[in-house]
């Protein structure tokens, strides 16, 4: 009789450590993409910036050297210089000729190839 209330005991911690184990294993999986897609509406934040402070300001010299925009940036948007990616990668400003504007500095996240935070102006 004790045996069998042993067997039943274990059955049901079983069936509960396989629930909490999957559980936990959905909500990291779950963590991981809102971070990604975190990572993604803000270097489109800072794309769009990019753009429409170089037609703001009617010149191209803004989009001459990816230093020199992020200095015009950091001048007229403190803030952005504060932005971190929320998965722990860095942001730098690139010339892509995937981009939808090869002439134009695009903010690309340095887990790009690892956790595909992929800049939102790529054409492929």
């Amino acid at each position: 009789m004790l045996r069998n209330t042993y067997r039943g005991l274990f059955i049901v911690f079983a069936i509960i450590a396989a629930i909490i184990g999957t559980c936990s294993f959905y909500i990291h999986n779950y963590k991981e993409d809102a971070n990604k897609d975190a990572c993604i509406v803000v270097m489109g934040s800072i794309n769009t910036a990019i753009l429409s402070q170089g037609i703001y300001t009617n010149t191209d010299e803004i989009w001459a050297d990816p230093q020199l925009t992020w200095e015009y940036l950091y001048k007229d948007h403190p803030d952005f210089m504060k932005v971190r990616c929320p998965s722990g990668g860095t942001y730098t400003l690139e010339y892509r000729e995937d981009s939808s504007w090869p002439n134009i500095p695009v903010c690309v996240c340095s887990l790009e190839s690892s956790k595909q935070h992929n800049s939102p102006y790529k054409t492929q």
